[in-house]
């Protein structure tokens, strides 16, 4: 669903001064991992280390976890992420349907007033898990969004080509697309010679 986005993990664990294993834990219980008949979280806490009690303790006092578990219970699947660090800590399914509900439906093709059917090239579960793993973050998902719009309003004015959602994120469309409004000298950038 979601992963870690390398330097911002590190800003984001500096910055409210908690261990990258905390948030490794953090991320493990969005995913509800610890609930999967294979865990990765199980083989985890079995084969490496288990995550230790004091530092889930400062999760929940720093208000990044809420505990429903028993007193003297540390049971992983009894913890939650409140919503409001969710969606400013990790790159979600509602952010990713919101990706799916930006992208158009149909593109026109170039030089006609036919269209085609843009969200296409798989089922839209395997195409924003897809885009989940190479987007991982909010903040490059803001980033995706706002390429995307610059994206479909050349494909509206004829410059570039409109493609599926699939490849458009296969492709990671949305950096060719910030270079090319970097340079600005590239205005066929998808089109047939």
């Amino acid at each position: 669903m979601c992963m870690f986005d390398d330097e911002n993990v590190i800003r984001f664990c500096i910055d409210n001064k908690i261990t990258v294993r905390q948030y490794f834990f953090l991320y493990l219980i969005l995913q509800k991992d610890f609930q999967k008949e294979s865990s990765l979280a199980r083989k985890y806490v079995n084969l490496v280390e288990p995550f230790p009690q004091e530092e889930v303790e400062d999760l929940v006092e720093k208000g990044f976890l809420e505990d429903f578990n028993s007193p003297n219970q540390m049971l992983p699947e009894m913890y939650m992420i409140p919503s409001s660090v969710e969606n400013n800590l990790f790159l979600t399914d509602d952010r990713a349907d919101e990706f799916w509900s930006t992208y158009p439906v149909t593109f026109p093709i170039y030089s006609k007033d036919a269209k085609f059917l843009a969200r296409t090239g798989g089922a839209k579960d395997d195409i924003l898990e897809l885009y989940r793993k190479k987007v991982k973050s909010l903040k490059k998902h803001e980033f995706v969004l706002e390429q995307l719009r610059i994206y479909v309003t050349m494909v509206n004015n004829n410059e570039i080509h409109g493609m599926k959602i699939i490849d458009f994120v296969r492709q990671e469309i949305w950096d060719s697309v910030s270079d090319m409004r970097e340079e600005k000298g590239n205005t066929d950038f998808g089109l047939d010679a």
